[in-house]
């Protein structure tokens, strides 16, 4: 009886996809735990009884939170996580963000503390340099985080 050899067979592993996959991954983590650090300092916001949430993309916004300090005069300024000393210095940082994107958008989260004529001058400043789409962040049913 005649036995009949098998040719080993050729496998190949294509290893692109996975990858792309985390290539992928990899940028979403990366950019997702920076927006989380902006998220996370905590602010004292306004309440409001109706709305709805905001939804930020890390491409097509920027944020800008207004810390309220007991005592001082005048509030700090963050720009992403970043403190800036000034309205001045904000406005540089904003013509940068709107340098490298040209539509972006203003989140601005101010402490409920802080006298509008501050907010209105970042607000003011945002309009100067470009950035025409302002959004500020409130508390929903008076949760203050």
């Amino acid at each position: 009886m005649k036995t009949v050899k098998k040719k080993p067979i050729d496998i190949q592993l294509n290893l692109t996809p996975m990858i792309d996959l985390i290539m992928n991954l990899l940028i979403f983590f990366m950019l997702v735990s920076q927006m989380s650090v902006v998220e996370r300092t905590p602010v004292s916001l306004p309440s409001v009884s109706q709305g709805r949430p905001a939804v930020i993309k890390p491409e097509d916004k920027v944020a800008v939170t207004m810390k309220h300090t007991e005592g001082a005069e005048l509030p700090v300024y963050q720009v992403g996580s970043v403190a800036v000393g000034g309205v001045a210095e904000l406005a540089r940082r904003l013509e940068q963000v709107k340098a490298a994107s040209p539509s972006v958008e203003l989140v601005l989260r101010a402490d409920k503390r802080i006298p509008y004529k501050f907010v209105k001058e970042v607000m003011q400043a945002a309009g100067k340099r470009g950035i025409n789409v302002v959004e500020i962040s409130v508390a929903m049913n008076g949760n203050n985080e």
